[in-house]
């Protein structure tokens, strides 16, 4: 008979045989797994030719180990951070931004990138055009009431015919005097959007019409073409045919701020390029206000609106009252220039409106070469002067111009040179 093997003889082949197994499979999942033995300090070796051309080219599927190799790059040569403008170029990749001298030129991609399109100027104006327009923020027609008194201001109304009963009770229709909204505008050829200008915003006396009076007669958008100032002319109808001042929607405050808004989109529109509303929008300005024209500037000026755009005030034989409004706006005022012209009508207020700011300022009686911002000037009429003319002829032809020429911070149009604003 055979002899049965011993228990202990058993259990030793068992455990050779199980621990033999264990430790071939122990050696196929190291075969499998690429840097298990070497501990965590492992890195894996560089990817072979054909490893990268794979990856370059991209297949269907990544393997896992180029998925890694992608998205993991060398510590050596780390990628940049994402730009706005899209993706770094391969130059961006190589040299840092820090490491481009001022002045060097960028590579071309990066210009692109960064530049975006080209702003297209707008175009200057070829020729002169003057036209009016109606507004519906002119000063009339207007409804309201009479400020300080609560009395409305159409306070007459017979058989459906509505009318203003002026201080000295005469009764001044509406149908006849306040009916228009009509705004005289000018824009002069070679006027230049895109440059630095100013608006000139010109209120007309008694008995006068933007049409007959401030076009024809006293070739006021004459006299801005006449300049060389980048400037361009709003005149709106107060009144017609009347002796009164009433400055209508210009009473209430605000109400000019919306007048200059609605100018901006209209000049705009007389350019014939929509983009320069922006521009005018924010343009310096010049009111000038020739005889009962005083009265809407004053409120202009007593309301604050568009204070910070309006850059000169000037009165042509114009202060028959409001003293104290134009000296306020003058004293706190440092920026904008005051010229008041006179004859012997308006020149005992003149002497006292000089009195009162000659005390806290220094105050001139003739037009220096360039007007200088925040100066005050009273300049006097001769006997040769009238009143009728004075919008034409001061103390000189074109005295529009002859300011506008005087200003500073105002481009020239053609572009033939530009006043400092230095100055």
């Amino acid at each position: 008979m055979r002899k049965r093997p011993e228990p202990l003889q058993f259990w030793v082949v068992t455990t050779v045989v199980v621990a033999s197994l264990l430790f071939l499979h122990a050696c196929a999942s190291v075969v499998r797994t690429p840097g298990l033995e070497a501990g965590p300090g492992w890195t894996p070796p560089p990817a072979a030719p054909q490893q990268q051309t794979a990856i370059l080219a991209p297949p269907a599927q990544p393997a896992p180990q180029q998925t890694e190799i992608a998205r993991t790059p060398p510590p050596a040569a780390p990628l940049p951070p994402n730009r706005p403008f899209g993706p770094p170029s391969q130059s961006a990749r190589t040299v840092p931004d820090n490491a481009i001298k001022p002045g060097a030129p960028r590579q071309p991609q990066q210009q692109a990138a960064v530049a975006g399109p080209r702003r297209t100027l707008i175009e200057v104006a070829r020729q002169a055009k003057t036209s009016i327009v109606n507004f519906e923020s002119a000063p009339f027609p207007y409804e309201g009431a009479m400020p300080g008194s609560g009395r409305a201001f159409l306070d007459v109304n017979d058989n459906g015919r509505r009318g203003h009963r002026t201080s000295r009770g005469r009764i001044l229709w509406e149908d006849e005097t306040f009916k228009s909204s009509g705004v005289l505008l000018h824009v002069p050829q070679g006027f230049d959007p895109n440059k630095p200008g100013v608006i000139v915003v010109f209120f007309h006396g008694h008995g006068a019409t933007i049409g007959r009076d401030v076009q024809s007669r006293q070739q006021v958008p004459a006299q801005i073409s006449r300049s060389s100032a980048n400037a361009v002319l709003v005149a709106p109808q107060f009144a017609s045919n009347a002796a009164d001042s009433s400055p209508g929607k210009f009473w209430k405050p605000g109400g000019f701020a919306r007048f200059l808004d609605e100018a901006a989109k209209q000049l705009a529109a007389m350019h014939g390029d929509a983009r320069a509303e922006r521009m005018l929008a924010t343009m310096p300005v010049v009111i000038v206000g020739y005889s009962g024209g005083y009265l809407p500037l004053a409120w202009v000026l007593r309301n604050g609106d568009a204070k910070a755009r309006v850059r000169g005030v000037v009165l042509l034989d114009a202060l028959y009252g409001e003293l104290d409004t134009f000296a306020n706006w003058k004293l706190h005022n440092d920026a904008g220039f005051l010229i008041s012209a006179h004859l012997s009508s308006t020149r005992s207020r003149n002497i006292e409106l000089q009195h009162v700011l000659g005390e806290q300022m220094s105050v001139a009686n003739a037009l220096e070469e360039r007007i200088r911002p925040g100066s005050a000037t009273f300049i006097a009429g001769t006997a040769d002067d009238n009143h009728r003319d004075f919008v034409s002829r001061a103390w000189g032809a074109q005295p529009i111009a002859d300011i506008l020429n005087r200003m500073p911070d105002v481009s020239r149009r053609g572009g033939a040179f530009v006043i400092s604003q230095a100055r």
